[in-house]
């Protein structure tokens, strides 16, 4: 799924006000979405938190998962990844998919 389908297939409508379906499904066409667009080469958090990996590569190893326990839906989509020292983290897509990348960093532009 492209941002351009998933943006046309959930044109107005709020996630707050999904069921637990409709959302579940919202969910899963983020991680196609995201994964069609494709992930940057290496890390990029705005976040304290894992900050010292900035610029650093990683493997992606699976989406993460409320089901498995990786975290609250509300939270995904997020991805498991995979540093060189062997710390495996859930990245959001803010920090590892080119879309989100590229935004933030043209927003940061626009602001400085």
């Amino acid at each position: 799924m492209t941002f351009a389908e998933f943006t046309e297939k959930y044109k107005g409508q709020d996630v707050m006000e999904m069921s637990f379906e409709e959302e579940y499904d919202y969910r899963q066409d983020q991680f196609d979405m995201f994964e069609t667009e494709g992930f940057t080469d290496t890390f990029q958090t705005p976040y304290e938190e894992c900050s010292e990996y900035n610029g650093q590569k990683y493997e992606l190893v699976r989406r993460a998962s409320y089901v498995n326990g990786d975290c609250d839906m509300e939270c995904l989509p997020q991805w498991i990844i995979k540093f060189a020292d062997g710390k495996e983290i859930n990245a959001y897509a803010e920090e590892i998919c080119k879309l989100e990348v590229n935004f933030r960093e043209l927003e940061e532009k626009k602001f400085n």
